[in-house]
């Protein structure tokens, strides 16, 4: 006669005892975790500090009074950008009104407010400037030489 097969893993009764336990307090372990996440709900990250808020809130004033001045009514891009625009035609493409506020050196800390990197552009040359080709928008003097953008030092 063949013994009966032993289980794989045999616990005896104290060990029994203590994965009950041990099972017990996992359970109460991830209660408790539960309970806290459901009482406290988490913060969102600020997209903006207060202070660089109150400068954005400037920055659009000023914009605003800014684009409003006679020597920054035209779009200072549209003719440096003639040679590099794709399929130029003269009567298609004229100096546009400036609609917007391009930053030639970027736009992070005492940069966003610095008003002589400021340029007045239109939607379709900001677009191009950005977007497009920026290499061109340099070549034309648009932006800065390339590795200065958003440098603060170019203030000083």
């Amino acid at each position: 006669m063949k013994p009966a097969p032993k289980p794989e893993r045999y616990l005896g009764p104290d060990r029994r005892m203590q994965a009950a336990r041990d099972a017990a307090a996992k359970l109460e372990r991830l209660a408790r975790k539960a309970a806290v996440k459901k009482a406290a709900p988490r913060r969102r990250i600020k997209a903006r500090t207060p202070g660089r808020a109150r400068d954005e809130a400037t920055y659009r004033k000023e914009v605003k009074a800014w684009l409003a001045l006679p020597e920054n009514h035209w779009c200072l891009a549209c003719e440096p950008l003639r040679p590099f625009l794709p399929s130029f035609d003269d009567r298609q493409h004229s100096i546009h009104l400036a609609t917007q506020c391009h930053h030639k050196n970027g736009r992070r800390g005492r940069l966003l407010l610095h008003k002589p990197f400021w340029v007045p552009v239109c939607q379709p040359c900001h677009d191009f400037i950005t977007f497009v080709s920026p290499s061109a928008a340099r070549e034309a003097g648009l932006l800065c030489p390339e590795g200065r953008y958003n440098d603060q030092s170019a203030i000083e």
